[in-house]
C-alpha cells in the first residue's frame, strides 16, 4: 500500500539501550543473517521485517513483551545489516527462518510478520505446521500480487531517483508525493520520528563521517529482487491450520487532517481501502483467525498504535498452548 511504500525506509542501525538487545549473526551456508535476542523466557516471539527494514524496528514491542515471551527478530536476506544474496523467494526466506530457528535450538514459535513478511510466515506455516505456535499479522495479510499495490510497487519504486535514496529523510520525502494533498503530514511526520528513533543512524547527513546510506544493502538489483518475491506471491489462508491473528491498518486520513480535505483523501483512497477490504475477507477464510481493525493507523501500527497492538499481541498469545 502507499503507507507502505512512505515508512518501509526503516533500516540498518544498531537498536539503542534499553531495547537493543544481543545482536547475533546466523551463518546459513555463507547466507549471513543479522538477528537480535531481546532475551526473555516462555513462548519464543520471532519478529520478521518488512521490506528493506532492519529488525531492531521492533525493539520496542520487543522490550515490552519479554517479560512475558523470549523475543528474537530476523533481519531478511538482502536488508540491512543482513547479507545479499543471489536469490530472492518466499520459500528461500520461509528456509532461512527454519535456519535461524535451528540455530537457536528453538523446537517452535510464534511467527510476528510485518508487511511482506506475512507471505513467508503463511508459507512457513503450511509447510512446518508442527514448528509454529501461531501467526501475528502487523498489516501484512494482504495479496500483495493484486492491484492497487502490485500497479504501485511496479511504478513507483523502479524510477526512484537514486538522490532520494541518500537517507530516510530524502526517502521519505519522495514518498510523501505518492499521498493526496492534505492526507495529514504532520501525523505520518511523528511516525518517521518514531522509526528515525529507532534506527538512529537512518537520520545522518551525508557529510557525516559515520553517515551509511539508508539503502546500505538495498541496492536496486536487491530491491527489484525482493518486489519480484513480492508480486509472485498470494498467500491462500484457507489452508492455514495454526491459529492466527491479523492486525490491520485501515487506511485513512489521520485525526489531524483537516475537515475539507477528509472527503477528497477518502475518495482518493478508496481503491486501497477495498483492496484491504478483500485482503481482509481473504484473511479470515483460514479457519482459527482473530481480526482486529484499527481505523486510520499508518502501515506500522506496533508504533503509531503502540498500546492497541500490545494489547491484542497479549491477549492473542495467552490463548495458545
Amino acid at each position: 500500500m502507499i503507507t507502505a511504500l512512505l515508512l518501509s525506509a526503516v533500516l540498518t542501525a544498531q537498536q539503542p539501550s534499553p531495547m537493543a538487545g544481543q545482536e547475533r549473526y546466523i551463518d546459513l551456508n555463507g547466507l549471513r543473517l543479522h538477528t537480535i535476542d531481546w532475551g526473555g523466557s516462555g513462548t519464543v516471539l520471532i519478529f520478521l521485517t518488512d521490506f528493506t527494514d532492519s529488525c531492531s524496528i521492533f525493539g520496542e514491542l520487543a522490550a515490552d513483551l519479554r517479560n512475558q515471551f523470549h523475543c528474537i527478530g530476523i533481519t531478511r536476506r538482502g536488508q540491512a545489516k543482513s547479507s545479499r544474496a543471489e536469490d530472492y523467494t518466499v520459500s528461500l526466506f520461509a528456509n532461512d527462518i527454519e535456519g535461524v530457528m535451528n540455530a537457536y535450538q528453538l523446537k517452535d514459535a510464534v511467527l510476528v510478520g510485518h508487511g511482506m513478511a506475512g507471505d513467508e510466515i503463511t508459507y512457513f506455516a503450511k509447510v512446518n505446521p508442527d514448528r509454529v505456535k501461531g501467526l501475528i499479522y502487523l498489516d501484512a495479510a494482504y495479496h500483495r500480487a493484486n492491484p492497487p499495490y502490485s500497479t504501485h510497487l511496479r511504478d513507483g519504486y523502479q524510477p526512484t531517483p537514486k538522490k532520494f535514496l541518500v537517507n530516510f529523510g530524502t526517502y521519505f520525502d519522495y514518498c510523501m508525493q505518492a499521498f493526496p494533498k492534505g492526507f495529514g503530514e504532520s501525523a505520518l511526520q511523528n511516525i518517521r520520528d518514531k522509526c528515525i528513533e529507532l534506527n538512529p543512524n537512518t537520520n545522518q547527513k551525508e557529510d557525516d563521517e559515520a553517515y551509511r546510506p539508508v539503502k546500505e544493502r538495498m541496492d536496486r538489483e536487491t530491491g527489484d529482487a525482493l518486489i519480484r518475491a513480492q508480486l509472485a506471491s498470494n498467500s491462500d489462508y484457507s489452508e492455514l491450520q495454526v491459529p492466527a491473528l491479523g492486525i490491520f491498518a485501515l487506511l485513512g486520513p489521520p485525526k489531524e487532517t483537516p475537515r475539507e480535505a477528509r472527503k477528497t483523501v477518502m475518495e482518493e483512497l478508496q481503491p486501497w481501502r477495498d483492496w484491504e477490504m478483500e485482503g481482509i475477507k481473504q484473511f479470515k477464510k483460514a479457519k482459527r483467525t482473530t481480526t482486529v481493525m484499527m481505523e486510520g493507523a499508518s502501515h506500522y501500527p506496533f508504533i503509531d498504535r503502540f498500546a492497541d497492538v500490545k494489547s491484542a499481541m497479549r491477549k492473542f498469545l495467552m490463548t495458545l498452548k
